[in-house]
């Protein structure tokens, strides 16, 4: 698919599996999920040999748990769900909870097999109106907030997208906004293009990584992509927005194009 036009073209299929609220989750057995998946991997290479397959897992899933992995040489990248949610109350988001987070995925599979690693949804959860925790089944009236949408999703943005977390996780290659709003157990904004004030801050932070040169711009979606990125030296990451024609019209676009490709270049 990706090779007609010389672009990457990523599946990340069944994901969150270890989740309840998936049907295929709890309580199908973890067996079946791996026979189904083995087949599609077998399937998806027999036809388009060039897809690249994201095995995904939400955050938490527990330590040693390997029942839902499918074997290596099923799987290209690894990935997970990341969100940060406070259930009726809007905290900034303490500094190490991404890192935290996704650290059984990352290191169990990601870096124990060798494989790529992406953020496969992310953001912070602003919520509003009445709601319910789901751990506890507190009932809210209404969400008290301690900072504002601004400060909230700087929290959340400012530590993922910076040189010291790239350096400490150089198998990760890519993190999707999940630019949504909807109503879960609060109704909840996850976006980052609605507000001005939120959109300026968080191209603010992109435009800060782009002078550190670890910034990448994609090409045209009308010209064919180079199959490899540019090199630079030392094991760097480098953030790619994808898709426009130039830097200009790219920092313009890089909200509502709302995806991050950060490429690790291993020398």
């Amino acid at each position: 698919m990706g090779s007609i036009r010389g672009r990457k073209t990523f599946l990340r299929w069944l994901p969150e599996m270890n989740g309840d609220w998936m049907n295929y989750g709890p309580p199908t057995a973890p067996s079946y999920y791996v026979r189904v998946w083995q087949k599609m991997y077998g399937i998806m290479k027999q036809y388009s040999p060039d897809t690249i397959i994201v095995w995904s897992p939400n955050f938490d899933l527990k330590p040693g748990n390997t029942a839902y992995w499918p074997g290596a040489q099923y799987v290209d990248w690894v990935g997970t769900s990341v969100y940060w949610k406070g259930f009726g109350y809007n905290n900034a988001m303490p500094s190490s909870y991404i890192g935290d987070s996704m650290a059984t995925v990352y290191n169990e599979y990601a870096v124990k097999y060798g494989k790529p690693f992406v953020i496969s949804e992310c953001s912070g959860a602003w919520e509003s109106g009445p709601g319910r925790d789901p751990s506890t089944g507190q009932q809210f009236t209404n969400v008290t907030s301690t900072v504002d949408q601004v400060e909230f999703q700087r929290s959340f943005w400012a530590p993922l997208l910076n040189t010291a977390f790239l350096d400490a996780h150089p198998l990760l290659r890519a993190a999707y906004i999940f630019e949504e709003e909807k109503q879960e157990e609060f109704y909840t904004d996850f976006r980052v293009t609605n507000d001005t004030a939120v959109r300026t801050m968080f191209t603010g932070l992109v435009d800060a990584l782009d002078r550190t040169g670890r910034l990448q711009w994609a090409s045209s979606s009308n010209s064919v992509a180079p199959a490899v990125p540019t090199t630079i030296s030392g094991n760097a990451s480098v953030v790619t927005v994808a898709t426009t024609s130039s830097k200009s019209s790219a920092r313009q676009a890089v909200c509502s194009v709302i995806f991050l490709l950060l490429t690790t270049l291993m020398l």
